[in-house]
């Protein structure tokens, strides 16, 4: 299970074993079901600015979805599972982590920045 907050406090994201992401209001109310992964879900995290949210897993790829659950792009890494997740401080640029793999820089318009070692 892995979990995050909306930098607003409005949204709080969840995920696990059964390949969606859900999206929480604070009171404890389901606001949306997020589909698209194909197997676990090991990363949620939202974006500094809370526009985005970002969504990572056993299949290699991340879901970028905006703060209400409309999926706006997938990145196809070239890990086999994605086990760390983070935006910089502009929310412009996610770095991605396997459990083996150097790091992958990527922009949030889908472009692949470097690889890190």
């Amino acid at each position: 299970m892995t979990a995050d907050f909306s930098p607003d406090g409005q949204f709080l994201a969840t995920a696990g074993v059964d390949t969606t992401v859900k999206l929480w209001r604070p009171d404890g109310t389901l606001f949306k079901t997020l589909r698209g992964h194909q197997g676990n879900v090991r990363n949620v995290q939202f974006s500094p600015d809370g526009q985005w949210l970002a969504s990572a897993g056993d299949a290699g790829k991340v879901q970028l979805w905006t703060v209400t659950g409309e999926r706006v792009r997938t990145f196809r890494t070239d890990f086999q599972g994605i086990w760390g997740l983070a935006f910089s401080a502009d929310s412009q640029t996610l770095v991605v982590g396997g459990p083996s793999h150097p790091l992958e820089i990527w922009h949030i318009d889908g472009r692949r920045i470097t690889l890190v070692d």
